[in-house]
């Protein structure tokens, strides 16, 4: 076993070694015959050294129905909300040919890993290691090609990135080393492969802004995770299940309290939370403060009246002050309103396509991170 564990050292050290030409060459190679060339080859040396070991997981088969499940959910969930958000067209042509030239290579190099991965976790079971090692190797790999075709020319630019592909891609490897060293190589195919395919296949897309799609990147591969993690718990320490249950209910409302934050400031329902910027109206919210909203449009916008605290678009900013007269020109509302905090009334007309709806009531505190995001942001 230690000389086993000796090899995938050596593995591992010339994958960390193909990482670093791969990065210092990117611009000049064709990185996608690259990879596909360096892991067939690396996936066929560690196939003659260990061979491929037989698969006798007692979990597998339970594992496999978890992720198919996690997967029709997914699939639901996204498009559930695409059918809220809008869609939007991929941008890739989807004649049987072009898929196929599209999908196999992806496919291959997802099984040339796994098969790695898998042959590493089987190969150190007591050792913990190894799997560490090559879930950061992949980690790296996969930023590194992601990073490509990435504009990283300012900090935003960086923190979408960041929060859009990184986090992701970290919460991913994470999970595919879970279930590969925990169970079998199967559950990690059949959760992969679909995943990152899908793009490839299907014509249309949930319309997610960057926010969004970094919260589904993070979250999908953690409750993956939760729900087998627990499945294991419970097959192997039935005796514990009164103390899962009372952290079950601990956790479970925790999340839904999360979902709902989420669902709100992403604003794809009727109300919408929005982060407070500066003390215009002190006394009534300040800044760091958190404001739910409700959302109106030309249907309901005459129902708005003075004294309402408006919510509206101003050179790109939110801005949510108090009305203070309302007009009609041409038929169409008007409004103009004042901060409570300030004396004089904004300079500014709001126009029907300006607003974004009323606040109707505030959470202190919870805009804080927000804020001091943005202030990084306008430092730069």
């Amino acid at each position: 076993m230690k000389k086993n564990i000796k090899i995938i050292y050596l593995i591992e050290f010339i994958i960390f070694i193909f990482i670093i030409f791969l990065k210092t060459n990117i611009k000049q190679i064709d990185i996608n015959i690259t990879l596909l060339s360096f892991f067939g080859l690396m996936c066929l040396v560690c196939l003659l050294i260990f061979r491929f070991p037989r698969d006798k997981s007692y979990y597998r088969s339970g594992t496999i129905r978890l992720v198919v499940i996690s997967l029709l959910s997914y699939l639901i969930i996204i498009y559930g909300l695409g059918l809220i958000i809008g869609f939007v067209r991929t941008p890739f042509i989807h004649s049987p040919i072009t898929i196929i030239k599209n999908v196999l290579p992806v496919i291959c190099l997802i099984i040339f890993k796994e098969i790695i991965r898998y042959l590493i976790c089987k190969n150190s079971p007591n050792n913990k290691k190894p799997v560490i090692i090559i879930t950061i190797l992949f980690v790296i790999l996969s930023i590194i090609s992601e990073s490509y075709l990435a504009n990283l020319g300012s900090l935003e630019s960086i923190f979408i990135f960041t929060s859009v592909t990184v986090l992701p891609i970290i919460f991913k490897e994470m999970l595919y080393s879970y279930l590969t060293y925990n169970v079998s190589i199967m559950p990690t195919l059949l959760i992969r492969i679909p995943f990152e395919i899908f793009i490839y296949i299907t014509p249309f897309y949930p319309n997610f802004d960057n926010y969004l799609s970094a919260v589904i990147g993070i979250f999908y591969p953690f409750i993956v995770y939760y729900t087998v993690n627990n499945r294991l718990m419970y097959a192997e320490k039935k005796d514990k299940i009164l103390k899962k249950t009372y952290r079950n209910f601990i956790t479970y409302p925790i999340y839904f309290i999360l979902i709902v934050l989420i669902v709100l400031i992403s604003g794809i329902l009727k109300y919408q939370l929005i982060a407070i910027g500066s003390n215009s109206m002190k006394d009534v919210y300040e800044r760091g403060d958190a404001v739910l909203v409700e959302k109106y449009n030309k249907n309901n916008i005459n129902n708005i009246n003075i004294g309402d605290i408006l919510v509206y678009e101003h050179n790109n900013l939110i801005i949510t002050h108090r009305v203070v007269d309302k007009y009609y020109v041409n038929g169409h509302v008007n409004f103009r309103t004042k901060g409570d905090n300030n004396e004089a009334i904004d300079s500014n007309t709001i126009k029907e396509e300006d607003v974004k709806g009323i606040v109707i009531n505030r959470i202190k505190y919870i805009g804080y991170p927000t804020i001091i995001i943005k202030d990084i942001f306008q430092k730069e």
